[in-house]
């Protein structure tokens, strides 16, 4: 049946209204959140592959390079916009509204000709109003979010339901033709998409890539659906895998970035067993605020009535992922009798499902869950749990023999999603947003001395470089052992020689053991003392440079 044009039209009119709404709403209320020397480093970056250092040859990356996520996405921005903060609020505006759509018109697809709008408007009542503790995490980066643009892009091109027989959501008219060809255009397009987010994020590994290749090798030991079709998706996650440690190879080989080795410091470890009840617990909480859940302790109100309501899909997510355990369970059994009857549960919903399990499974028993700003690590459940809902959560409801008429749900879901608008957007209105940032202050107080070389404690570097518009260089260093030295962390390797620098700024509370009397003691008494916005700037009457590679202070013994 072909739709009227005047209807496809207006449709797609009506989405990008609601798109556009998004993103200026979005780009706002990032606005909330002051930018820091984390979120300045992306554009460091993005600016020097623009100037040709494509490979960012001699730059120190963090746990992960963001190369093709943040980096990218940042590079393409600095074609059109300037270098200023305010572009890493335009830009996660940009990518997070985009994470909706793309996620959201996933969860609503049925196939190639078919389309749920209420599975799609179940997936964007989840994700298209995040919580306060979880904005500064999709809305501010680099973080994650950004890498789940390839693996919702690796996930569409991976949902080819005419050939994967035996899916609840095949077409049976098309299966009949699923053995003679095999979409081959789609498994390079997923390998591509799968290797670049591998290659920026190894969290994709175990989010993303291992769930595709557990549901296929689940299929092929049952010898459940279509063979080739398994075997096609295995080695699609194969070839990405390599295709990324081929790129890291050539990137060595080539001399682009380095990964710091103190970065290992910083990976996940398995938590000390005596704490593992208080990080179960601790998990617990945090999903309670990833998803806007956490009413215990709130007084009646608006407020918490929206807590409640965060609460209720929270609770939705966790019984549809219960639902699609038991539904794979049951397709693995051995009874030859029901082999005929079984039906594999869609593979987009169980990769979601699997993935929001070893997210949430990792968590609970790693040295992550610290503090609130590790809930970041929680963003792939997130975005799962909007997905399964949407993919699986609808369609299983639609079995239930006296279920509530589809068009009352879907009236529902409206409110649900107006009431989040209604909370969300009022509250940008009436919050005001954060001052002038002090980093622009200290920028210009140091522009208008001619202090333009020096060196900084972390959160006061790169932040410095950005706001100034790289008029003035503030390059990271610590203390690790009464030295100060280069941080290479997120910096050049080439800003520390045949560079003078003249001052040092000094943050409260100290960050990598730099204060003012280890300062002092190394470099010398500084000629001048400056206390600029709650910042300590030491200055030099000389060239302080080449005490950095001093491992011990040569006048002591």
């Amino acid at each position: 049946m072909t739709v009227p044009w005047k209807k496809r039209f207006f449709v797609g009119l009506g989405l990008f209204a609601v798109f556009a709404a998004l993103l200026l709403a979005y780009a706002h209320a990032s606005r909330y959140y002051p930018v820091d020397s984390d979120n300045a480093n992306v554009l460091l970056w993005a600016r020097d592959v623009i100037s040709g250092n494509l490979l960012l040859s001699g730059w120190y990356l963090g746990t992960v390079s963001y190369y093709f996520s943040d980096i990218l996405f940042f590079t393409l921005a600095l074609l059109v916009l300037p270098f200023k903060a305010s572009t890493i609020h335009n830009v996660y505006a940009i990518l997070y509204a985009l994470s909706v759509a793309v996620f959201t018109w996933l969860a609503g697809r049925r196939g190639p000709q078919r389309w749920d709008w209420l599975g799609a408007c179940a997936a964007f009542a989840v994700l298209a109003f995040p919580a306060d503790s979880m904005g500064r995490y999709l809305l501010m980066g680099p973080m994650h979010m950004a890498t789940f643009l390839w693996v919702a892009l690796a996930l569409i091109a991976l949902d080819f339901a005419p050939v994967d027989q035996g899916s609840e959501l095949s077409d049976p008219s098309t299966e009949r033709n699923s053995t003679r060809s095999l979409p081959w255009l789609r498994l390079a397009l997923a390998s591509l998409f799968l290797s670049l987010a591998l290659i920026s994020d190894t969290i994709v590994l175990y989010m993303a890539v291992v769930p595709i290749l557990v549901i296929s090798a689940l299929r092929l030991l049952r010898l459940q659906g279509n063979r080739r079709v398994e075997l096609a998706v295995l080695g699609s996650c194969v070839a990405a895998v390599v295709l990324a440690k081929l790129f890291d190879v050539f990137v060595t080989a080539s001399g682009g970035f380095i990964l710091p080795e103190n970065a290992a410091n910083l990976k996940a470890a398995f938590i000390d067993f005596p704490h593992l009840g208080e990080n179960i617990q601790y998990t617990l909480h945090s999903l309670l605020l990833v998803f806007n859940a956490n009413f215990f302790g709130m007084p009646v109100g608006l407020p918490t009535s929206i807590q409640i309501l965060g609460f209720v899909g929270l609770s939705i997510i966790v019984y549809t992922a219960y639902r699609l355990l038991g539904a794979l369970v049951s397709s693995l059994r051995p009874e030859p009798e029901a082999a005929s009857r079984r039906q594999n549960p869609d593979r987009i919903a169980t990769v979601a499902c699997l993935g929001i399990l070893i997210d949430v499974f990792c968590y609970a028993i790693s040295n992550q869950a610290s503090g609130i700003a590790s809930i970041r690590y929680l963003l792939p459940t997130l975005l799962y749990g909007g997905l399964l809902v949407g993919r699986y959560g609808v369609p299983q409801w639609r079995m239930i023999r006296h279920a509530t008429p589809r068009r009352e749900w879907a009236a529902a879901f409206c409110l649900a999603c107006f009431s989040w608008l209604y909370v969300f957007t009022s509250r940008a209105v009436q919050q005001p947003l954060v001052g002038p940032s002090p980093m622009k202050g200290l920028a210009q107080w140091l522009r208008a001395r001619d202090l333009t070389d020096g060196y900084g404690t972390y959160w006061a570097a790169n932040i410095v470089t950005l706001e100034s518009g790289g008029a003035v260089r503030v390059r990271p260093v610590l203390s690790p052992a009464g030295n100060i030295t280069p941080f290479r962390w997120v910096a050049r390797e080439d800003w520390y020689h045949n560079h003078r620098a003249n001052f040092l700024v000094v943050e409260y509370p100290t960050f990598g053991s730099v204060d003012v009397k280890r300062a002092t003691e190394w470099f010398g008494p500084a000629a001048e003392r400056h206390e600029v916005y709650g910042y300590t700037v030491l200055v030099w009457n000389r060239d302080i440079s080449p005490r950095l590679y001093l491992e011990q202070d040569p006048q002591k013994p």
